[in-house]
Order: C-alpha cells, then sequence, then structure tokens
C-alpha cells in the first residue's frame, strides 16, 4: 500500500544474506512483479544503524547493497516480459546512514530528525515520490484499492515469509509432480500397451517417449519455476525419475 519501504539494516550485517533478511527483499521483488507488475515507482530506503564514518566505507557499503541487490533480481523468477529488466526500472533506492543511538546519540538524533522532516509530502527533499505519471489512487477509491489488492495476495499460496518459502515450494513442488505425470498418464498407459502387442521400431519408439518426458517436464516448470530454486530442481529430477521409471518398463518390454 505504501509509496516508501524503509529496510532497517545493520552496518556489520552487510553482505551476509541471512542476517540482513534478504531473502524477504526476494519476495518484496517477485510479488510486486508477479501481482501489480509495478505500474508505479516505489522507494525503498536502506536505513544502516550503527554506522561508523571511516575513509570511504560509505561508498563501500552502498556499492556492496547495490550489488545484493542486483544478484537478488539476477537469480529471482520473473515474468518472461521483464526477463532483461533492472530493478531499477521499479524502484527508487536510497540508502541513509544512522549512528548508533547509544554510542553518538546526539548525532542519532539529529539524523533521524532530519528523516522526520522529509516524512512530509511538500518538503524540500520529501520521500513521497512525486514523478508527473505516478498513479495515484483518489482517497474515496482507496478502500477498494486496499480490498482488492489484498485480495490478491491471500490468494497467491506462496506468499510466506522465507523461513516458509521452502515448506510452500516443496508442497506445491510435488503438487505439480503429481499433475505432470497425471498429464502423460493415458500416453503411458497406451504405449505399454504398443508394447506389449510386438516390436516397435525403434526411431517411434524414441520419439513417442520424448514427446512424453517433454510435455510433462514443459507443464512442471511452467508451475513450478518460481518456487524456492533448489527444491524446484529437486522435485524436477524426482519427476523425471519416475517417468524413466514407467517408460523403461515399456522400453523392457
Amino acid at each position: 500500500m505504501s509509496d516508501i519501504l524503509i529496510i532497517n539494516m545493520w552496518m556489520n550485517d552487510i553482505g551476509r544474506h541471512a542476517a540482513a533478511n534478504l531473502g524477504l527483499l526476494q519476495v518484496i521483488f517477485e510479488v510486486n512483479l508477479k501481482l501489480f507488475e509495478q505500474s508505479s515507482a516505489k522507494k525503498l530506503m536502506f536505513c544502516i544503524r550503527d554506522f561508523v564514518e571511516s575513509g570511504s566505507n560509505r561508498d563501500f557499503l552502498q556499492k556492496a547493497l547495490k550489488k545484493d541487490i542486483d544478484d537478488i533480481w539476477a537469480k529471482m523468477y520473473k515474468p518472461d516480459k521483464f526477463k532483461d529488466s533492472s530493478p531499477e526500472q521499479f524502484f527508487n533506492f536510497e540508502f541513509v546512514m544512522l549512528p548508533h543511538k547509544v554510542y553518538a546519540e546526539q548525532g542519532f538524533i539529529e539524523k533521524v530528525k532530519e528523516l522526520k522532516d522529509r516524512m512530509v509530502v511538500g518538503s524540500e527533499d520529501s520521500l513521497f515520490l512525486q514523478d508527473s505519471d505516478q498513479k495515484q489512487v483518489p482517497l474515496d477509491g482507496m478502500p477498494v484499492f486496499i480490498e482488492q489488492s489484498w485480495a490478491m495476495i491471500r490468494d497467491q499460496k506462496e506468499l510466506n515469509l522465507p523461513d516458509q518459502r521452502k515448506l510452500v515450494a516443496d508442497f506445491r513442488c510435488n503438487e505439480f509432480k503429481v499433475e505432470a505425470i497425471d498429464l502423460v498418464r493415458d500416453e503411458i498407459e497406451k504405449l505399454q500397451v504398443e508394447s506389449d502387442g510386438g516390436n516397435m521400431e525403434e526411431s517411434k519408439f524414441s520419439a513417442v517417449c520424448t514427446g512424453i518426458l517433454k510435455k510433462a517436464e514443459d507443464y512442471y516448470v511452467d508451475g513450478a519455476a518460481h518456487y524456492e530454486n533448489g527444491v524446484f530442481s529437486k522435485v524436477g529430477k524426482e519427476l523425471k525419475n519416475s517417468l524413466l521409471e514407467f517408460l523403461y518398463k515399456c522400453f523392457d518390454t
């Protein structure tokens, strides 16, 4: 619902994927693309806590975070029309450094006040995006907009927090595996009957088996490709092994 998302990070956690909760950031990216196609830009502000200025570490930390963002974007699932997109097409990134609240209290208070002053639409350095082409929802339309957005989100079974992603991926990928096998079951049974009836030409048998494998695997990939990659690959191999086991019985006959 918001125009701005502030991501709190400890300075020492930058570069540590799990500690920095970058898995959650990947969920945010994927959901915005899949459900909403990110029709209007959002600002993502990385708020670096306990920051200590030392040499060029400010630039170094920003570059490290930007690299993490690009790595997430490169490996995450994207619809075909966004395959070659970059995160900057959908998000405006900003990095804010906050001193330590205890050991540099006065500096912390001053920086937080600066941030607070920017939380006003009309301020000189407002955090709210002022793009002329940004799609705004009129106030009287907000209840409907929010209701429809949340209905769309609730309908997505995979939108769990990162620690639940593997469980959801395992469940959904196995569902797609079963459906893929069911999709070609009749063709396998038909091949078995034909095999039982006598000899088959090698080229014909090969073509039928290849077609069965491709049909099932294409169905599985289309449905499961955007789930957690490790689970997707593991269940995909299980699907292929199951199909080969069925086809081997026909070959043996």
